[in-house]
Parts: C-alpha cells; sequence; structure tokens
C-alpha cells in the first residue's frame, strides 16, 4: 500500500461502517424549473408516461421514474418544450434521517471529502436538511 491509497482506504471504509446504510433504489429524477409551470398538465403528462411520483415546490417540479420509464417521461417533457433543468439515474432513499444541526454539518462534510475522492463515483445519502439549517452557523 501507498499512504494514498491506505488513506483512501481508510476513508471509505470510516463511511462504509459509521453511515447509517438504508435502503436505497435506483430511479429517474427529472427536475423542471421555471416560472409558470403548468402543474396539473405536467403531472398528467408524466403519469402518462410512466412517472411514479411528482414533487411540487415553488417554481420547481420533481419527477421521479422507474429506469425503465426514465427514457419515455424525460421524451415526452423534452417534446413539449418543457424547462428541464437537470435528468439522470440515481440511488434514492427509501426512507430519511435527520439530524441535529453538528450531526448534519459532520454528515456533510463527510459527503463533501468523498464527492473529492478520486475514486469515489458517486454518493448517495438519506439526510435530510433541516430548513432552518445553515451550514457556517
Amino acid at each position: 500500500y501507498t499512504d494514498a491509497s491506505r488513506g483512501r482506504a481508510t476513508c471509505l471504509s470510516y463511511a462504509i461502517s459509521n453511515s447509517p446504510l438504508g435502503p436505497f433504489k435506483k430511479k429517474g429524477i427529472i427536475v423542471l424549473e421555471g416560472e409558470n409551470l403548468d402543474e396539473e398538465s405536467i403531472l398528467e403528462l408524466a403519469l402518462e408516461h410512466g412517472a411514479e411520483d411528482v414533487k411540487t415546490d415553488e417554481g420547481s417540479v420533481e419527477i421521479l421514474t422507474s429506469p425503465e420509464d426514465f427514457e419515455s417521461v424525460l421524451k415526452a417533457l423534452e417534446e413539449q418544450k418543457l424547462p428541464v433543468s437537470s435528468s439522470e439515474v440515481a440511488l434514492v432513499a427509501d426512507t430519511t434521517m435527520t439530524l441535529d444541526h453538528d450531526g448534519t454539518r459532520k454528515v456533510l462534510k463527510l459527503i463533501e471529502n468523498l464527492e473529492d475522492n478520486d475514486d469515489v463515483q458517486t454518493v448517495s445519502s438519506n439526510l435530510e436538511l433541516p430548513d432552518d439549517f445553515d451550514m457556517d452557523q
């Protein structure tokens, strides 16, 4: 082992043994952002093409699909010239967890360190950020 590979192994071992690993599933995630989104017609279109869930928030719509229906839903949205801001198939947690602010900071720092590691391809988390969370406090 070199010092670098030992460090990577220690980092990954720490992450695996100290993280609450819950069940994750592959899901298609499509996010639309823009003003005046017609949420009803987006919901109808997405469900018609196989979407599993549609969540709305101020100015954005998040659509969850199975990996198999991802392309079909994405294509239908793009054909309607809807403003797709991001789309990917990723691991999504079945359940989320919330920590106190100190614990949240520590987990976010761990995630940042893992994402900065060249040997790590993707990082998935089931951490839910508290509404009043501020990384700098």
